[in-house]
């Protein structure tokens, strides 16, 4: 009898199929509105109910969607507690599956149930986890702010904070312990298997036994993953020290869930990266000889990542290209949208740095694409950025203006500048080199006092390995300020007002100390740096200066062959009267050298900025 009724309202254009299926459903949406206006609240409730306990009871079925079904129905029942059963379920999944923007939406209803239960130990663990969640789905959308907001929460509900300060001695201690454990089983030599690692990781857990610090096991994982989530958002925020701290603080904590758990492999992986924020190279190479043969399998793309970011602000840019390429193989096999943005990111500047600028173009497109497609507005912006470096460094001036006017829609459409301190480095060293080329001096200006700004907050210090280039770009063109001598009347300058060339030369040494900050924990800062010295040393008066002779040494080194032209272009540009034929002919030959390189680069570097 019900089929029949059901078909006579199919007939009449009420209901119609569901993704044909056997169900139906309500043909418009304002049919459904209307039917359920007339019943009663409290019938209603007695309606989803029953229908959520067919569909408990009939899972086989169901049509698609039936945890997400359940979790509504339960929720129109008036059960917030099996509600937030099948709603967190359904979070899981679009989390697993990278669909961080359905899993938002999830969480946050689930969140609003949760808050209307009576406030327990359980109900705020729950609270705690589904906050950190958030966050992370925030993240992984690149709304840096929003995951901060609930990974803080999630904090306050754990009675966490953020950490000042770090143990690197207990961490320290805590690795050895398994490093011994490694080395004495040869796990390194490649003698073993699955029955050896088994044994190897049982001798981890007596090892370590005892020996642990008291934590509260239920929450530790939640800990770690916040902490962790935290340490990725500081990362471009450009916050050294609260990056450093929250990964080391879950070293100890991610041992205490498990030798094995997915928390330990992730915390011992991210602490390759405070090895090479806190300029401890032995640190990083122990943590990537232990991470590969304790943890196999898991050791995957993210680790990966770390890896390469470490060895590419090294200079071993051909195994950061491996290890990057891998990383965005599995990221794009499984889903990971996320990961697969910031690789390609990565992998574009990783190119860049050695001028292979087709190469660089190429995936920075590809994070682009990614990142559109989900939505991902820092990312895309970041992308933006890249594709602006890469136009300016082949001295395609139009390029650069062209991407910048493209970037301007998206700083209007949110991108929140407060949280996402990395791509506003880049983003004002470009406006000033772009303003610098247009000749709009005091724009040019403006644009690089913002990057002052930025490295006169106190938590701001180097981060990521390829935002020195920002730096430079601000320095350069203070530099080209300073050096144009028809500006300048009595020290001061003639149309920027209130500017004086000993308030600019210290400025200038004041950014050079930044760019020393990048150098001493990224040896691909190294040329930059160097070529900034020469021209404070020209400033100076130097006559013996060897700064861009030293530029042209560790970008042979490093292969880093548009560096090179560079430092071989200011030796070969640089005139004195008092040079001999010999000086002169050796200029010459320094010229020569780098129009080779801009040629087989196909760089125009006429168009470049040259102090």
């Amino acid at each position: 009898q019900l089929y029949l009724v059901l078909e006579e309202l199919k007939e009449l254009g009420f209901v119609e199929y569901f993704d044909e299926s056997e169900w139906y459903k309500f043909k418009h949406i304002i049919l459904q509105e209307v039917v359920t206006e007339t019943i009663l609240p409290s019938k209603l409730k007695i309606i989803h109910e029953q229908v959520a306990l067919w569909l408990e009871r009939n899972p086989d079925l169901a049509p698609q969607g039936l945890v997400k079904r359940l979790a509504h129905h339960w929720a129109k029942a008036d059960r917030p507690d099996k509600a937030i059963v099948y709603y967190s379920q359904a979070a899981g999944k679009a989390m697993h599956t990278f669909s961080h923007r359905r899993a938002t939406s999830l969480i946050l209803k689930t969140i609003q149930l949760q808050e209307r239960l009576p406030a327990t130990e359980d109900t705020t663990t729950n609270l705690a986890s589904l906050h950190r969640q958030l966050g992370e789905s925030f993240y992984n959308l690149g709304e840096l702010d929003k995951a901060l907001h609930h990974l803080d929460k999630a904090m306050e509900l754990m009675k966490e904070t953020v950490p000042l300060s770090y143990d690197f001695g207990a961490a320290s201690n805590l690795i050895s312990t398994y490093d011994a454990v490694v080395n004495g089983t040869n796990v390194l030599a490649g003698k073993t298997n699955q029955r050896g690692l088994d044994k190897l990781r049982q001798k981890v857990r007596e090892k370590r036994a005892g020996s642990r610090a008291v934590i509260n096991l239920v929450s530790a994982p939640e800990t770690v993953r916040v902490l962790l989530c935290y340490a990725q958002v500081s990362y471009y925020q450009s916050k050294k020290m609260t990056l450093v701290n929250c990964i080391i603080k879950s070293l100890p904590v991610a041992d205490h869930v498990g030798p094995i758990s997915s928390e330990f492999c992730r915390s011992v992986a991210n602490n390759i990266l405070t090895g090479a924020l806190l300029g401890n190279a032995a640190w990083s190479e122990k943590l990537i000889k232990l991470g590969r043969p304790l943890f196999i399998d898991q050791w995957t793309r993210r680790c990966w990542s770390l890896e390469a970011i470490y060895y590419s602000g090294l200079g071993q840019f051909t195994r950061a290209e491996e290890l990057f390429k891998n990383c965005i193989t599995e990221s794009e096999e499984v889903g990971d949208t996320r990961t697969f943005s910031e690789c390609a990111l990565y992998q574009a500047a990783n190119y860049l740095l050695i001028g292979k600028f087709e190469e660089a173009f190429d995936f920075s497109q590809r994070a682009f694409a990614s990142a559109s497609a989900r939505g991902d507005l820092q990312l895309q912006f970041l992308s933006l950025t890249h594709q602006a470096n890469i136009a300016y460094s082949r001295g395609n001036i139009d390029g650069l203006r062209e991407k910048l006017e493209e970037l301007e829609t998206y700083s209007s459409a949110g991108i929140d500048y407060r949280t996402d301190t990395v791509g506003k480095i880049m983003y004002y060293g470009l406006w000033a080199l772009l303003h610098y080329n247009s000749n709009s001096l005091e724009k040019a200006l403006q644009a690089t006092q913002i990057i002052d700004e930025i490295f006169e907050d106190k938590e701001v210090e180097p981060t990521v390995w390829f935002t020195f280039v920002g730096v430079y770009y601000a320095a350069i063109v203070k530099i080209g300020i300073y050096k144009k001598h028809d500006s300048w009347a009595n020290g001061k300058h003639k149309e920027i007002p209130n500017l004086t060339q000993k308030k600019l030369f210290l400025s200038i040494q004041k950014i050079h100390k930044i760019l020393e900050e990048f150098q001493t924990l990224f040896v691909v800062a190294q040329p930059a740096t160097l070529i900034v010295q020469g021209y404070i040393d020209q400033i100076e008066g130097k006559k013996k200066s060897t700064a861009f002779t030293q530029a042209v040494g560790v970008s042979s080194q490093l292969k880093m062959d548009y560096w090179k032209a560079i430092s071989h272009q200011l030796i070969g540009s640089s005139s004195d009267i008092r040079d001999t034929n010999e000086i002169v002919v050796m200029k010459l030959k320094h010229r020569d050298m780098a129009v080779d390189i801009f040629v087989e680069q196909e760089v125009a570097e006429n168009f470049l900025v040259w102090p």
